[in-house]
């Protein structure tokens, strides 16, 4: 027997036909169980005959074989399909929480405003991701999480479409304090002494502690409008807020002529937009004098040049975006470079952390800074002993700028820290190898199940949660693997049949969502199993004892 789709909506899995009745036979044989009380009927979970779990209009499911007991006369079934019941709209999205590296930063905390009024949610403790969103409208999250430098997203949200937040990247707060009397008065500075500070005696009514926090280009607290690079960023922090502006000396990442002007901006975490501070004649690659009056996130930044150009800063105004329209992504190409290429294998992170440089060039023309880029970070590893391991992909996002650069307005540049999930000594590795692919970003391919329940599949791999198993609407993804890639975690001619990854949120407490590979063979004994792959643990986790019949 088929399904076919009569409607005009795409109906979704999971599929079970359910026998109500029947006569000349003696009733279905070899169902996948009943179903109902009080008087259970058998039925037939059809879910593996439709492929991706989705039947557009017009569409019909792969044939499935029906067994029926001998009976008198022709046999006849009285049956009824059921499927994921259609879905009010909602406006969802999907986003990551990363930390400076772009590496998974788990447990963050992410609370939301929206059309519907205020919420709380958190990244899953795997990946770092979330579902997020109410109704069609503006939102804004913010990205918490303890001894980490908050950042915000701000998105409009629609309803035909999960849209892909890009990932937020949380810098973790410096921890060198600094102690300022009033008296006394105390120099600062970070990064070489490319950003100093002067807190002169009298600055503050009474002892105070100074924490800054140097930043990046991608880790800046919110994304700048579209056509200002930053050329030097910071968080700085005060315990007590100053009597009189703060004086700083900053020193571009890139030059700024005489005859350019610098704006210094500072996050406004109320009204949630970039704010001009300062106006600041250029003076080539030297520090520039600036003051600040209270804590929190500058950037100095540069606007691009004409016809690129945004409008000119205003103090004590929102920075404006250039009207500049972003490329046809058809249209880039990119090169990159990694520094170092390679290094000695090490326990300490910052010992095998390189930066690479991506310059992306639009052969349509010019284009302005801000261009945002999506990651996908592959990494392996061949260890001593001849065993390897490969860790899940995860996926950031990088920005491209204008400055610093070269001056051809039809490129941008980045740059990004790159660094191994796992750490190993020399003793222990081989060699290991991370691969970032730098591609446009694409609109999201997963699926999305609701606290009813639902199905996600790909490529033969079903992922089914019941009624109750997700505690709202979540994003999907599932993302088939090798099972070469697994091949060393087995042993005693156990072969693995599929591999998977599949990213998350909101599962309920104490519930579990199923996996089932098709088709299985036939008089199995299978495992499903989860790879361990953190704090020193590399292995397989049996999760569930399955088997398969003829």
């Amino acid at each position: 027997m088929t399904v076919e789709n009569k409607s005009t909506r795409t109906l979704r899995g999971p599929f079970v036909l359910v026998v109500d009745s029947f006569t000349g036979t003696s009733g279905p044989q070899f169902t996948d169980g009943n179903a109902g009380a009080p008087s259970p009927k058998p039925f037939y979970d059809l879910s593996a005959a439709v492929l991706d779990a989705e039947l557009a209009p017009g569409e019909r499911s792969l044939p499935r074989m029906l067994t029926l007991g001998v009976g008198v006369g022709t046999p006849s079934l009285a049956t009824k399909v059921f499927t994921q019941p259609q879905r009010l709209p909602k406006a969802l999205a999907l986003v990551r929480s990363l930390d400076e590296a772009g590496q998974p930063l788990t447990d963050v905390r992410v609370d939301e405003s929206g059309p519907l009024g205020s919420k709380t949610n958190f990244t899953d403790s795997v990946f770092g991701v979330a579902t997020v969103g109410q109704a069609e409208g503006n939102h804004a999250w913010k990205f918490s999480k303890t001894n980490y430098l908050p950042v915000w997203r701000q998105q409009v949200l629609n309803a035909s479409n999960v849209t892909v937040i890009p990932g937020a990247r949380l810098t973790r707060r410096a921890t060198n304090s600094v102690i300022v009397t009033p008296i006394a008065g105390a120099l600062a500075s970070v990064r070489g002494g490319s950003i100093q500070a002067n807190f002169t005696p009298g600055t503050f009514s009474q002892a105070a502690s100074i924490t800054f926090t140097p930043l990046t280009a991608q880790t800046l607290p919110a994304l700048l409008p579209a056509g200002w690079s930053p050329l030097q960023s910071f968080w700085l922090e005060m315990s007590v807020e100053p009597l009189k502006p703060v004086g700083l000396n900053l020193r571009p990442s890139g030059p700024i002529s005489t005859i350019e002007t610098a704006a210094l901006a500072r996050w406004n975490e109320t009204a949630l937009h970039w704010e001009t501070t300062q106006i600041v004649p250029g003076n080539g690659t030297n520090g520039l004098s600036v003051s600040v009056s209270s804590s929190g996130a500058y950037s100095l930044l540069i606007g691009d040049a004409a016809p690129l150009a945004p409008p000119a800063p205003q103090v004590g105004a929102e920075l404006r975006a250039s009207s500049a329209a972003m490329p046809n992504v058809a249209m880039l190409a990119a090169s990159g470079t990694v520094d170092p290429a390679s290094s000695p294998a090490s326990r300490a992170a910052e010992m095998v952390t390189a930066t690479a440089a991506v310059v992306v060039t639009n052969n349509s023309g010019p284009m302005p800074s801000g261009l945002i880029l999506r990651g996908n970070v592959a990494e392996s590893y061949r260890l001593s002993d001849g065993t390897r391991r490969q860790p899940p992909q995860y996926e950031h996002f990088i920005v491209g700028y204008q400055r610093p650069g070269d001056s051809a307005l039809s490129t941008l540049r980045a740059e990004f820290p790159m660094r191994p999930l796992l750490l190993f000594g020399s003793e222990e590795l081989a060699e290991a190898s991370v691969k970032v692919d730098v591609l446009a970003p694409t609109p999201f391919t997963g699926g999305v199940i609701g606290s009813e329940g639902g199905l996600v599949a790909s490529d033969g791999v079903r992922v089914l949660a019941g009624a109750g198993d997700l505690v709202s609407d979540q994003a999907i993804e599932l993302r088939i693997l090798d099972p070469a890639n697994f091949a060393d975690l087995v042993k005693n001619n156990i072969t693995v049949l599929a591999g998977f990854e599949l990213s998350v949120a909101g599962v309920a407490s104490g519930r579990q969502l199923t996996a089932r590979v098709e088709p299985p063979p036939t008089n199995g004994l299978l495992v499903l199993a989860r790879v361990l792959y953190d704090r020193g643990l590399y292995g397989l986790q049996p999760l569930e004892r399955l088997a398969s019949d003829s």
